[in-house]
């Protein structure tokens, strides 16, 4: 299968590309931007001095934003590691504006595998979203506002990513379930 016009690999996992779409390259910005601007309105409101946040503020919206992609890529690479360990071929994983896709080779013949390798990407996400709260938590006191920040909007976007790809609508992780079951 060829690559979708427009994307570059970066690196493989597991003998799998990993590309990341033009759209990704455009986007990065504009969100490390809505990022920074967030931080810094979260810090006047909580008071924080503009000196006390430790870097730029568009510095730490692009961690955010990066971090929010490779989030999606963790997501996208536990649909992959879930079809390769039972007999699937992937032919990519594209990152893109949206989001990401794992580009399968066929949808798996038994509802049962159809519903788990959909299963395994939104319990990741919400699984990292549990993780980085976690971690808000042990930082909080700590004068780090900015990483607390940094943490926080990650493990908010990954419930929400979890979330969302559970609504029951087709092609969204939720709709393959549903599929899946109703099949």
């Amino acid at each position: 299968m060829r690559a979708r016009p427009g994307a570059l690999q970066v690196g493989s996992f597991r003998g799998v590309p990993i590309r990341v779409h033009v759209s990704l390259l455009v986007a990065l910005p504009l969100l490390a931007l809505s990022f920074g601007g967030a931080l810094q309105q979260a810090a006047e409101t909580a008071d924080v001095p503009p000196g006390a946040l430790g870097g730029h503020p568009w510095a730490w919206g692009l961690a955010v934003a990066v971090g929010l992609f490779l989030s999606v890529l963790l997501h996208e690479m536990a649909h992959t590691l879930y079809a390769l360990r039972h007999g699937g071929e992937v032919h990519g994983i594209t990152l893109m504006i949206v989001g990401g896709v794992s580009e399968l080779a066929e949808v798996p013949k038994r509802p049962r595998d159809e519903a788990v390798m959909a299963l395994v990407g939104p319990l990741t996400s919400l699984g990292l979203a549990a993780f980085l709260g976690a971690l808000t938590w042990v930082v909080h006191g700590l004068g780090m506002f900015q990483v607390q920040f940094a943490l926080f909007t990650l493990a908010m976007l990954n419930a929400v990513l979890g979330g969302f790809n559970l609504l029951p609508a087709f092609p969204m992780d939720g709709g393959r379930i549903v599929r899946a079951a109703l099949t």
